[in-house]
């Protein structure tokens, strides 16, 4: 074997290497805070969007996170390309009624209720390189945080790749935090608690 082709094999191998373990599969269930910032698991698609996904606090306007100091959003201030986050494949065999749940914040642009917004369409497939298959749109207002349900149970046993894609609309953006992906959860944060 030449030298030429074993250096273009070892390095094929290496950069093979390194997509793996970025776009590696993780197990059920996933679950994300974004405390630790841009998840390394996740991508962009596109990623050359005019505005893409990023995590932080204060990203929208009057919204904090629904638990820590960051979460999810898109805010775009113009009419552009939708946007996936998409999140890694995930192994759903040791799940039963797996679904995907998370937290929203989804406003109306102005102050009447029903008026434009931004949508949000999440998506699965069973492999990186399936298409991708529309699991569910939604377009109604959320002005607080707001529990947000995908059931997930037509793939149990097998594996699932999930995008929550930004579809431009309203002007107000989408806020997303504490994300799980798997089995229901069994611990429920409660909303609205005060202490005194």
């Amino acid at each position: 074997m030449s030298k030429k082709l074993l250096l273009w094999m070892m390095v094929v191998t290496l950069f093979t290497s390194m997509t793996t373990s970025a776009w590696g599969q993780v197990t059920a269930p996933l679950t994300e805070d974004f405390e630790a910032g841009w998840p390394t698991t996740w991508s962009q698609d596109p990623a050359t969007a005019p505005s893409t996904w990023s995590v932080g606090n204060n990203l929208l306007a009057n919204v904090n996170p629904f638990g820590g100091s960051a979460y999810l959003a898109l805010y775009a201030t113009t009419q552009q390309q939708a946007v996936k986050a998409v999140l890694p494949l995930v192994d759903m065999s040791n799940t039963t009624t797996p679904e995907l749940t998370f937290r929203r914040v989804q406003k109306a642009r102005g102050a009447v209720t029903g008026y434009a917004r931004d949508t949000l369409k999440i998506y699965g497939r069973t492999a990186v390189n399936s298409p991708w298959l529309l699991l569910q749109t939604i377009d109604s207002e959320a002005a607080t945080w707001t529990l947000t349900t995908v059931d997930l149970s037509f793939l149990v046993g097998g594996t699932m790749q999930v995008a929550l894609e930004y579809v431009f609309g309203g002007v107000m953006g989408i806020a997303i935090d504490n994300l799980h992906m798997g089995d229901p959860s069994q611990c429920i944060v409660p909303n609205g608690l005060q202490a005194y």
